[in-house]
């Protein structure tokens, strides 16, 4: 017999044939399963690696005093974590809990698994960590954060509750909920009545559940809102401050002024119509897509309609017809057409608190007295929208090779478009448009075009190896950067080609 003998070079080609053809399955490590109130932590994307695991009410202030398996420290070393649907962790990046944050919470039914963050800009940068048990207020509960993001002092009101001072309600020795308030968690069937002044006065605002689901409001920096509540109610879902209040005299009927439709008026402000008298036996009423604001209560007074589409970003260019002076902060009265929405600010160019006031979809909406909501004579600027608009819908969108950054959250506000490979090193020196101020430290909102990246730097030109404070890949919408400890921080940014 004999015995063929297979060149070294033609039996290793034999045996990759050979295994090429052995069916091979290569896939991550399974999607862990922690318990609900676990938080666990991995070296490596998509859960592998070492891994530690803790349960909430527990603070690790140094990672770098935590060593992983291969003797190496867990500082700068978390790529993947596995959040309990019941439990919380916030990710900082420095020591003692300090530099930016960034926090993860199941949603109570579900675990919240993050296989790689280093596409959030946050892979190996972490160095402290809390882990919380999950906050999560009942059907006609509202829970009070002291910082954005949930976090700092909570304040849970009873279900149906006056707080007319914050200043009696303490936090700790020496502080108050007075002006602290910065974000919110209200129960489905729940509303809260926010007013800037003690004892319901000022601007108010109400945020509500919607009856099938929790309304988070995770930061309420750049509304104009945060940190300016000094009194507060919490109702049911569906209460208004008009329903509460005895004989109703203030919020119905009433006569508004006939008025002369007109293309301008004094100030060159396109559009409106305009009233200046006012008469017993004829009701202004507006058009479905149209609202009316009126000088005085009850619709009385000199009045203007404005249509869907219009906006008045400065009611001191708006001459009054019939004094001296102008319209801003002299509307004490509305009415809203079913499917019109007016946007009211307290100052101009929709700044400032604001609140959306929307038709009903059916009639006639009238607001006879602002001053009952704290917003009479305090308005600035108004843009009238259809009813179901959102503030962000009116937001500049960028194109593929664009970063749109905004002056504040939810795409409020001035916008800095960038385009690719073109990078804002020193916004000290880059002005806002028809402004004395620089974009520096005014970044609260951004949006990324479907072809690049950005990363952003909270100090001016950043060099070749500078850490940026976070990288987000294309298509990322971010409505607002306080909620990651960054708002109001960012000093350059470089917009690059995505090639992923």
């Amino acid at each position: 017999m004999k015995i063929r003998c297979v060149p070294g070079a033609a039996l290793a080609a034999v045996l990759i044939v050979f295994l090429l053809s052995i069916p091979f399955s290569a896939h991550a490590a399974d999607p862990p399963d922690p318990a609900d109130f676990q938080v666990i932590l991995f070296e490596s994307p998509g859960f592998e690696g070492g891994n530690m695991g803790f349960t909430y009410d527990n603070v690790v202030p140094d990672l770098s005093r935590w060593n992983l398996h291969t003797g190496e420290k867990w500082n700068d070393q978390i790529s993947s974590l596995a959040v309990g649907k019941n439990a919380r962790v916030i990710l900082y990046q420095n020591t003692n809990f300090g530099g930016a944050s960034i926090s993860f919470e199941g949603d109570g039914t579900n675990d919240f698994l993050v296989a790689d963050l280093h596409g959030m800009g946050w892979g190996d940068t972490v160095s402290s960590v809390r882990i919380l048990q999950r906050v999560v207020p009942g059907p006609d509960e509202v829970l009070i954060f002291e910082h954005a993001n949930y976090y700092g002092a909570m304040l849970s009101p009873n279900a149906v509750g006056d707080y007319p001072d914050l200043r009696q309600w303490p936090i700790s020795s020496g502080r108050t909920w007075n002006d602290r308030i910065s974000s919110l968690k209200i129960g489905k069937d729940a509303l809260v009545y926010l007013c800037t002044d003690i004892n319901y006065g000022g601007p108010c605002i109400s945020f509500s559940g919607d009856g099938h689901g929790d309304k988070e409001i995770m930061s309420l920096h750049g509304t104009g809102w945060e940190d300016r509540i000094s009194s507060m109610k919490v109702r049911a879902r569906g209460w208004t401050p008009e329903s509460e209040r005895s004989g109703g005299s203030e919020e119905t009927g009433g006569t508004g002024g006939t008025g002369d439709t007109g293309g301008s008026d004094q100030t060159g402000e396109s559009g409106g119509t305009d009233g200046t008298g006012q008469t017993d036996d004829q009701e202004i009423i507006p058009m479905d897509e149209e609202i009316i604001f009126f000088k005085d209560t009850n619709f009385l007074g000199e009045y203007r309609i404005y249509s869907v589409g219009e906006s008045l970003p400065d009611l001191t260019q708006l001459s009054l017809w019939d004094a001296k002076g102008t319209w801003n902060d002299k509307i004490s009265s509305l009415k809203i057409g079913k499917n019109a929405q007016a946007y009211v600010c307290t100052h101009i160019n929709y700044e400032g608190g604001c609140v959306q006031h929307r038709g009903d979809g059916n009639g006639v909406t009238e607001i006879g007295n602002l001053h009952g909501s704290g917003w009479g004579d305090r308005i600035s600027s108004i843009k009238i929208r259809e009813k179901d608009w959102d503030p962000a819908d009116d937001a500049v969108e960028p194109q593929p090779d664009e970063v749109v950054f905004f002056e504040h959250v939810d795409y409020g506000g001035e916008h800095l478009i960038v385009r690719a490979n073109h990078h804002q090193p020193d916004l000290t020196k880059v002005m806002m448009e028809n402004s004395n101020k620089s974009w520096n430290d005014r970044i609260s909102s951004f949006k990324v075009g479907s072809s690049v990246r950005v990363e952003i730097y909270e100090h001016i030109n950043p060099g070749t190896h500078t850490q940026p404070l976070n990288t987000f890949r294309a298509g990322q919408n971010v409505p607002t950067l306080h909620g990651w400890g960054w708002g109001d921080k960012i000093s350059a940014v470089r917009v690059l080609d995505d090639f992923q």
